[in-house]
């Protein structure tokens, strides 16, 4: 699965390289779309119904002052207010329960499901 980011920030981008969180040659889109996202790894912010699409989504929290919400930052910038990078897996509700009621449950109504081994 290839990975990409989603963001309109290059320091975002240069920051990700230095961190080692993405390589130099990640596919960078400014706006995503579904067939750009599906089944891939997406680091940047996604709506929800772009990211229940994704593999999987990481974020870099910003714990940024009031003045500086909305600006272009350095990468400087993302290192000084960057939190510890978060990786989440979306799933649409509305699938999971359709999808247990066309299950057969086990005795205590549960289904199971499972996790690639490379999830965290």
């Amino acid at each position: 699965m290839s990975q990409v980011v989603i963001t309109r920030h290059q320091g975002l981008v240069d920051y990700l390289i230095d961190q080692g969180i993405v390589s130099n040659d990640v596919s960078v889109i400014a706006h995503a779309t579904p067939d750009q996202i599906t089944g891939r790894d997406v680091v940047g912010v996604l709506p929800l119904n772009l990211a229940v699409l994704a593999r999987s989504v990481t974020v870099i929290p910003l714990d940024l002052p009031q003045d500086l919400r909305g600006a272009h930052l350095s990468k400087d910038q993302v290192a000084q207010y960057a939190g510890q990078p978060r990786r989440f897996s979306v799933y649409d509700r509305d699938a999971l329960d359709n999808m247990a009621q066309s299950k057969t449950l086990d005795d205590g109504g549960h289904i199971a499901l499972t996790l690639d081994s490379d999830c965290k």
